[in-house]
């Protein structure tokens, strides 16, 4: 790479611009970072340190450019990253006030010229050195220069084929995989892409995730974490059976509900927490005289005998609807004959 030094004329051309700043400067003088930051900031020459510098240091820096006694060499110390090569250049001297300012310069290999790029405070950063030569082996150390491609020359007939037809090309060979193992370059550019590589837990990882730890758990008394299923109808106790009335009950399911009927408790007396009266006035809130009441045995009769005449209707229309080729009367006697004797078998 042939770098040349920072002469004083490419410096005092930029201090004429700038001091004062009146217009915009040339792009031909100033580095693409600066041109882009201009662009996509909108800087404008009405913010002068805006315009010149970034980061914008104290606001008076632009106070401290005087170059109305203008050196005629000027002190320059050069550093170097894996991108540029940068040359600093004292422009005004330091004072009891200020440090003094010097002006920032990267070096464009395209058009092998310096070219504005920062304005900042003194002093010289601490890795930059006197001689040009030490920044470009720096430069040089910390890049991973790519081999040039191949021009190759396809001939204008078979350059639309060539196209389509690599789509229609059934790969066999993968891609190579990067390499994950660190090379002896740190800062190359095949170092950085390959961390990539080496993710680990998340969706684009290219090794799968350890299987989770199973825990177990010790058994201690194996009756204690045994399960033990019982019957829903187990749990209900004085459980109601089903009413159907086209099936009447059994003699012992009839019993049966007799006694879970008599069993249940009675329900709970209201006690009375109103204070005892004197008074023969009723009051309100005191329980009123409870009236016995008797049933009339007549009635009860009646309406047992009327809820067995529904029965037995119930039961022979039932009994009349499975005797198919008999009259009425011929059904009906059958039907009490039946009844006749199952009275008689009856030792109630």
């Amino acid at each position: 790479m042939n770098v040349e030094p920072l002469s004083s004329s490419a410096v005092a051309t930029v201090l004429n611009y700038i001091c004062p700043l009146n217009a915009s400067l040339p792009p031909h003088i100033l580095s693409k970072p600066l041109l882009q930051r201009h662009h996509f900031l909108h800087l404008t020459p009405d913010n002068p340190l805006h315009y010149l510098a970034w980061p914008p240091h104290d606001d008076d820096l632009l106070d401290h450019l005087d170059i109305s006694e203008q050196a005629s060499s000027f002190s320059v110390r050069y550093s170097a990253d894996n991108q540029y090569i940068i040359a600093h250049a004292r422009v005004t001297p330091q004072s009891s006030h200020h440090p003094g300012i010097r002006l920032v310069f990267l070096w464009d290999p395209e058009q092998s010229s310096w070219q504005y790029h920062n304005l900042a405070p003194m002093p010289f950063p601490k890795d930059s050195h006197s001689a040009l030569s030490d920044a470009i082996a720096i430069h040089q150390s910390s890049c991973d220069f790519l081999p040039d491609s191949l021009n190759v020359v396809v001939d204008g007939d078979d350059n639309d084929n060539s196209y389509w037809n690599s789509y229609s090309q059934k790969g066999d060979d993968s891609p190579p995989a990067l390499d994950t193992k660190p090379g002896h370059h740190l800062n190359s550019e095949d170092a950085y892409w390959a961390q990539y590589a080496t993710v680990q837990g998340s969706g684009d990882s290219t090794f799968p995730s350890p299987l989770p730890n199973k825990q177990t758990f010790s058994q201690g008394d194996g009756g204690t974490n045994r399960r033990v299923i019982v019957a829903c109808n187990e749990l209900q106790q004085n459980a109601a059976e089903l009413y159907n009335p086209l099936n009447p009950p059994s003699p012992n399911s009839l019993s049966r509900r007799l006694t879970l009927v008599s069993s249940r408790p009675d329900p709970p007396q209201l006690l009375d927490d109103s204070p005892p009266s004197d008074s023969d006035t009723p009051s309100p809130h005191a329980p009123s005289t409870e009236v016995e009441i008797t049933p009339n045995p007549q009635t009860v009769t009646a309406e047992l005998q009327e809820a067995l005449r529904d029965s037995i209707k119930g039961i022979y229309g039932l009994w009349f609807a499975g005797q198919q080729g008999k009259n009425t009367d011929e059904a009906r006697g059958l039907f009490l004959t039946l009844v006749r004797q199952a009275l008689d078998e009856s030792a109630i």
